[in-house]
Formats: C-alpha cells, sequence, structure tokens
C-alpha cells in the first residue's frame, strides 16, 4: 500500500514538473549577445563604472582652486518703538534700523605647485579608476 502511494506522488510529481517545462519556449543565444546582456545588467560592471564617474567629479573638484571663489552676505534689522529685543536677542535700548551687504571676492594667486600636483594625482586616480571598469568588464566577459 506504502509503495503504491509513493508511485503514485512520484507519477504526479513527474506530471507536474513535465507539463511546466513543456510549455517554455527553448531561448538560444549566441555568445555575443550573452556578453552584450551580461555587461548591460551586471552590477559589478555598473559599481565599476560609477566609481569611475565619481573620480572624474574629483578631478572637476580639485581644478576648481584655479578659479576666483565669489560669495555675498546680506543682513538686516527692523527696530520695533520702544524695544530691547532685534534679531532674536536683547540689544542696546536705542535700537536703530539697520542694514548691510557685502561682496567677497578671492582668487588664488600662487600656491608654488600644490593645486597643479593635485589635479594631476586626482587626473591619474581616474584614469586608474577608468581602467577598473575596463577590467571589471572583461572578468565578466570571461564569466560569461
Amino acid at each position: 500500500m506504502r509503495i503504491q502511494i509513493r508511485l503514485s506522488a512520484l507519477l504526479a510529481f513527474t506530471t507536474i514538473v513535465s507539463g511546466a517545462t513543456a510549455g517554455q519556449a527553448i531561448q538560444t543565444l549566441s555568445l555575443r549577445e550573452a556578453e552584450q546582456i551580461a555587461i548591460q545588467n551586471h552590477p559589478q560592471i555598473q559599481a565599476a563604472a560609477n566609481l569611475a564617474a565619481a573620480a572624474q567629479a574629483q578631478v572637476t573638484q580639485a581644478r576648481s582652486a584655479y578659479y576666483p571663489t565669489v560669495y555675498g552676505s546680506l543682513t538686516g534689522v527692523d527696530a520695533e518703538h520702544n524695544s530691547r529685543i532685534a534679531a532674536g536677542g536683547l540689544n542696546n535700548p536705542i535700537i536703530y534700523e539697520r542694514y548691510s551687504n557685502g561682496l567677497t571676492v578671492s582668487q588664488l594667486l600662487t600656491d608654488f605647485g600644490r593645486t597643479h600636483e593635485l589635479v594631476k594625482s586626482s587626473d591619474q586616480r581616474a584614469q586608474a579608476q577608468q581602467e577598473n571598469v575596463v577590467t571589471t568588464r572583461a572578468g565578466v566577459i570571461l564569466q560569461v
């Protein structure tokens, strides 16, 4: 009796599995298509490309020291009549309305080659990260 139950369960399982696989169409891929799919979807390649983009942004950041820096500031106080509180704190009993603004421009004149060397170093780091992308892509193609 137990053998008949086991055989019928095995037969039912085999029927279900063979029916599920019979409905699937076989997809054939060429080696080039498989490589293209792997290159487009592999997370290691995407991570390496993101690291290379970040390294390239660091080159731009290092190069920014060559350009002038400009920033401005603005402040003002409106005094209430017979008030001792202005701009969030206690002030002089005679509070005057006041307004001021400012603009600052700074430019690096010389740093004895430091910025040039920083730009060169970050550029070489970006090139190394780009080579890492190529190496990662080759490793994924080898695995395919």
